[in-house]
């Protein structure tokens, strides 16, 4: 199995599995592998029925989701990486729902806050409806009251004068060309030399005869187009609300959808995005696989099953909040201490405490339990998974207390990225019982994110 380097002449190629499988994902399409396969060193296979992507992230190679046929696809990608399981990257859809079924088991796969794609209705972008675009609208009238300004779209005749404003685009912000700014250039002007033959979308607005914004995207699928690349100079403030605006005018009704692109993290960039109030944000995850060795995940799954998606990210988020006993070098009980606050008093959740199935009945998790209870610096408290362990957590110290999910007298408040887990269990119940190393005085507990 080969893997190449992408061509302006695959194009053809690549979308025949991609535009079949719906893909919305800026990642996967053609235009932005061909912009950046240079900084990530992305490659290519395409064989028996499969279309193969790989890059390099920090120095590790990553995988695509297969296009065509997706278990093919994976066995060939074992048998290429001789058994080992690599990482993958991956969208929200049905390909990663057949990626979970097939070999979720063993992956952890985490939701990378960072990396989502702002998808919004090409209808808004292109009337700015209401009230939420009222300061858009604004930013368009000033910069009509300021500049005779025109809008074109982009092809041979003026593919130049665009490289130009993108000449002078990078030389203001010469002071932060980064390599991936520097990479972005080399592509865009790929893109810019084969305009025509990539089947490219653009537009510009041009003041006093000077390309001042533009924007080049490509159509992803019958109606979603990607923006992969928008610029304005600094000297015409309102610039870009106004290519925003044009671009998404000039596009067929049959498109609905603009994606946006993520805003790698940059906080400025993202509060634009937002401003914008997309329909969508489309989720983006990181798979990598579970080490078999480790004792605390299989343990873990062996009393609670695997959910892919929910340990994932539970894993990548409270790894560090482990807690285990030891017995003859062998870990045999885990628990783990999610941090959290009480009316503002810090404290503990007890969650998924487990022994391991063939250690069980030998008092190791009444031991652990004792050993993180002496150590601990806050009160703990822990919601029994069923009513015959109530006993057994108060032989331990623990009062029982009544949880609510509403008008408790204490609010227990925990992390996003708790109750981003919470949402992906069971509704919590009205009321459940809940046991502190605290006496609760008869108060009930606020809790609306118990993860059951």
């Amino acid at each position: 199995m080969t893997f190449e380097r992408l061509t302006v002449a695959d194009k053809a190629l690549f979308e025949r599995y991609t535009k079949t499988a719906g893909e919305n994902n800026c990642e996967t399409a053609y235009i932005t592998l061909l912009i950046w396969q240079g900084y990530y060193g992305v490659s290519y296979c395409a064989e028996e029925d499969t279309l193969l992507i790989k890059s390099s992230c920090a120095g590790k190679v990553v995988y695509t989701l297969p296009f065509g046929d997706l278990a093919k696809g994976l066995d060939n990608i074992l048998a290429h990486e001789e058994g080992r399981l690599p990482v993958f990257r991956a969208q929200e859809g049905p390909r990663l729902d057949q990626f979970v079924r097939l070999m979720g088991a063993r992956y952890d796969i985490v939701e990378l806050d960072e990396s989502a794609d702002y998808i919004y209705r090409r209808e808004d972008l292109a009337a700015l409806p209401g009230k939420k675009y009222h300061a858009k609208r604004n930013h368009i009238s000033a910069f009509s009251r300021q500049f005779d300004w025109s809008y074109e779209s982009i092809g041979v005749n003026n593919a130049d004068d665009v490289q130009r404003c993108a000449d002078h685009w990078y030389a203001e912000h010469a002071d932060r060309l980064t390599p991936e700014l520097t990479a972005e250039r080399e592509g865009l002007q790929a893109l810019l030399a084969n305009f025509d033959a990539l089947g490219l979308l653009g537009g510009a607005v041009r003041v006093d005869g000077q390309i001042v914004a533009f924007c080049i995207a490509s159509q992803l699928n019958d109606d979603v187009v990607d923006v992969h690349v928008e610029k304005a100079l600094a000297a015409y403030e309102g610039a870009y609300a106004v290519i925003n605006n044009q671009f998404a005018k000039s596009l067929s009704p049959e498109i609905r959808y603009i994606n946006r692109e993520d805003d790698m993290g940059i906080e400025g960039l993202r509060k634009a995005k937002l401003s914008y109030h997309p329909t969508a944000l489309l989720k983006k995850y990181h798979c990598a696989p579970i080490d078999g060795k480790d004792s605390v995940r299989h343990i873990y799954t062996q009393a609670f099953g695997a959910s892919p998606l929910f340990d994932g990210l539970f894993f990548h988020t409270y790894r560090d909040n482990v807690r285990t006993l030891t017995i003859g070098g062998k870990i045999v009980s885990i628990l783990f201490l999610l941090p959290c606050t009480a009316n503002g008093q810090y404290c503990y959740y007890l969650y998924a405490a487990a022994t391991a199935a063939e250690e069980r009945g030998k008092g190791y998790m009444s031991r652990l339990i004792r050993d993180v209870l002496a150590s601990a610096d806050a009160p703990v408290f822990l919601v029994p998974a069923t009513p015959d362990l109530i006993p057994f957590y108060a032989r331990l110290g623990f009062h029982l207390a009544q949880g609510a999910a509403t008008n408790g007298d204490v609010t227990i408040s925990v992390s996003d990225t708790h109750k981003r887990l919470a949402a992906m269990c069971d509704p919590c119940p009205d009321t459940f019982p809940l046991m502190l190393t605290v006496d609760p005085s008869g108060k009930s507990y606020l809790f609306p994110y118990i993860m059951q």
